[in-house]
């Protein structure tokens, strides 16, 4: 697996990305693989760099992009692959904000319910008092 870190050289046509080994352990694979599968149904599964087609494309969350090997990637490239970012950061932005619309809803829906068994809690106190000053004033 090589890494692509993006502008490392810039000349007029190219942006020219070296690359290197890098090392993983299972769950990094794990992660990456997901991240890869994201980013290829993002870029339409045909993307091609100098008409070599890129087999592996996996983004990681420092936005660093992982492919098979050295190509040089020119600026329309480059916008395309940062466009394929973007939209995947939005998606993954509105599904947390999603995730926290329902946590707080729930949270909303808890409060409710623990308001409701705060007032029936209030409401069985009284009746003991009640039933507690009966007796004392009948003993009386």
């Amino acid at each position: 697996m090589v890494q692509l870190i993006f502008g490392i050289t810039i000349d007029n046509e190219y942006i020219i990305c070296d690359w290197k080994i890098t090392s993983s352990n299972e769950e990094t694979d794990i992660k990456r693989y997901i991240w890869q599968l994201k980013l290829y149904y993002l870029l339409e599964k045909d993307f091609c760099i100098d008409s070599k087609k890129i087999l592996m494309i996996i983004i990681n969350p420092k936005l660093k992009i992982v492919i098979k090997e050295k190509v040089n990637i020119t600026k329309q490239d480059l916008e395309k692959i940062k466009d394929a970012i973007l939209i995947w950061q939005e998606r993954e932005e509105w599904e947390n904000a999603t995730k926290t619309k329902k946590l707080i809803a729930s949270i909303g829906e808890i409060q409710s319910n623990i308001n409701i068994l705060l007032v029936k809690m209030q409401g069985m106190i009284l009746i003991n008092i009640i039933i507690l000053l009966k007796v004392i004033y009948i003993k009386l």
